[in-house]
C-alpha cells in the first residue's frame, strides 16, 4: 500500500468521511466503515485523528478557512452588491457540490444537537454566512443597487435556503449532479426580484467565478 504524508492522508480521511455521510447518513459514519472505505486499519485512522469527533471538527474548520474566508474576500471587494451576491451564491453551490455530505453533517448536527462543540461550530458557520450576506445586501440597499423594500436580514435567511435546496438535489441525484450552468441560473433566479431594474444583471454579473 502506498504511503502518504500526514496532510494527504488526513485529507483522504475527511473526503471519505463526507462520502460516507452523503451516501449513508451521519448515523452510519463510524471509524470502522471509514477505515474499510479507505483500505486502512482503524489504528491508522487514529494516528491522524484522536476520534470521530475530531474528524468532523476538522472538516468544519475547513469550511471556516475555505468557504467563509472566500465569502469574506468577496464581501470586501468594491464590486456592486449584485455581483458580490452572485459570486457568493455560486461559491456556496460549488463548495457544497464538491464536498458532498457537508450539508447532511451540518443540518443533522443542528437538528439533533448531538455534540455541543460541533453544534456550536456549525452555528458559528451559519451565522458567519448570514452576516456576510446581510452586510452586502444592506450596502446594496443603501447604494440603490437593491430595491429599497429589500430587508437585508430576511434576504440573508432566504440565502440560507440554498444549502438546503442543494442537499435535496444531491440526494435526488446521487448518481451524478449536473452542475453546469446551475449556479448562474439559480443566482439570477434568486436575485432578479431584488436587483433594481437600473442594474442590468446580464451585463454586470459575470457568467462564472
Amino acid at each position: 500500500m502506498a504511503r502518504f504524508s500526514t496532510d494527504i492522508r488526513k485529507e483522504q480521511i475527511k473526503g471519505a468521511a463526507l462520502e460516507i455521510i452523503y451516501l449513508d447518513g451521519i448515523s452510519r459514519f463510524t471509524t470502522k466503515r471509514l477505515a474499510d472505505k479507505i483500505g486502512i486499519s482503524e489504528a491508522a485512522i487514529f494516528r491522524h485523528f484522536s476520534s470521530k469527533k475530531e474528524i468532523l471538527l476538522d472538516i468544519l474548520n475547513d469550511v471556516e478557512t475555505q468557504l467563509l474566508a472566500s465569502m469574506k474576500e468577496i464581501e470586501q471587494t468594491k464590486e456592486a452588491a449584485g455581483i458580490r451576491l452572485h459570486k457568493i451564491v455560486c461559491l456556496t453551490i460549488h463548495y457544497l457540490v464538491k464536498n458532498k455530505g457537508l450539508s447532511v453533517l451540518m443540518l443533522s448536527e443542528m437538528a439533533e444537537n448531538c455534540d455541543p462543540e460541533i453544534n456550536c461550530k456549525v452555528q458559528s458557520i451559519f451565522l458567519g454566512q448570514r452576516m456576510i450576506v446581510e452586510k452586502i445586501a444592506a450596502q446594496g440597499v443603501d447604494k440603490g443597487e437593491l430595491k429599497g423594500e429589500t430587508d437585508p436580514h430576511a434576504f440573508s435567511l432566504l440565502y440560507m435556503g440554498i444549502p438546503v435546496g442543494i442537499q435535496i438535489e444531491l440526494l435526488i441525484n446521487k448518481s451524478g449532479f449536473l452542475e453546469e450552468g446551475f449556479c448562474e441560473k439559480t443566482s439570477k433566479t434568486f436575485l432578479q426580484n431584488y436587483i433594481n431594474s437600473e442594474f442590468d444583471m446580464s451585463q454586470n454579473i459575470k457568467p462564472s467565478l
